[in-house]
């Protein structure tokens, strides 16, 4: 407690005379309280640069996460790398779905592979709501709607075991209008690809239907821009002549 208010003291008189010190706190996870002040101090005094530079590539996954969900401004890029770097030599579930939401091709093959093989999300039945499954939803760049295609065929398949509440097939829809908005045709043709007919199975036809409508509005209110208070006044202006 007497090494966590000197620390704190350092930390509001914005004085990085202990930073060599306060590093070294940040290598050891036998104190993960201890190691917490001293990161802390590390980023209110020397700036969210410090901390991707010095203190992410030596991190471990726990450190990590905390890093991840206080810090808004640090690089995500260099996040991904070192959770990558985690990942590689313990994977978890927690980490998989931070990197989902990065962007990770590792995370998201990763996912996929398991959910194909498994028929199932990874975090098995029940109520997930910030797991890898979770975090599919956040899946917007195209390039991955070949692994988003395969993951849709999966939830087909009849041995497949959904969560009981929002689960892959809900995370699915989202991530396909996400990747609509930018590549229109392509994700149309990716559900497309994969809708059976309603006489093979009614349910995943309107499934794919769905999803297609969303994608199709979600485009459209995207191109809606919201007019200026001049423009609306002349507009009811226009309108009034009329009444």
């Amino acid at each position: 407690m007497v090494l966590k208010d000197h620390i704190d003291y350092f930390d509001k008189c914005k004085d990085t005379s202990i930073a060599e010190y306060a590093l070294e706190m940040c290598k050891d996870s036998r104190d993960v309280y201890l190691r917490s002040i001293a990161w802390r101090y590390l980023y209110n005094t020397l700036g969210a640069e410090y901390v991707a530079n010095k203190i992410l590539p030596v991190a471990d996954e726990e450190l990590l996460l905390e890093i991840s969900g206080a810090c808004k401004d640090i690089s995500k890029e260099k996040l991904c790398k070192s959770m990558e770097r985690e990942y590689a030599k313990t994977p978890s579930l927690q980490l998989q779905a931070h990197l989902i939401t990065y962007g990770s091709g590792i995370a998201i093959g990763d996912y996929v592979k398991k959910v194909t093989n498994d028929k199932k999300p990874p975090e098995g039945n029940g109520v997930h709501i910030d797991g890898p499954t979770a975090a599919i939803s956040s899946i917007r760049n195209p390039d991955f709607l070949p692994e988003l295609e395969a993951l849709l065929t999966t939830t087909f398949d009849s041995e497949f075991e959904d969560n009981t509440w929002h689960g892959l097939r809900n995370s699915l829809t989202k991530a396909f209008v996400n990747c609509g908005t930018v590549a229109y045709e392509k994700t149309i043709d990716a559900i497309l690809r994969c809708r059976p007919s309603a006489d093979v199975h009614e349910e995943n036809y309107q499934y794919c239907n769905y999803t297609i409508e969303e994608i199709k509005y979600a485009r459209k209110s995207s191109f809606d821009m919201p007019k200026t208070l001049l423009e609306t006044k002349e507009f009811l202006g226009e309108v009034r002549k009329y009444y």
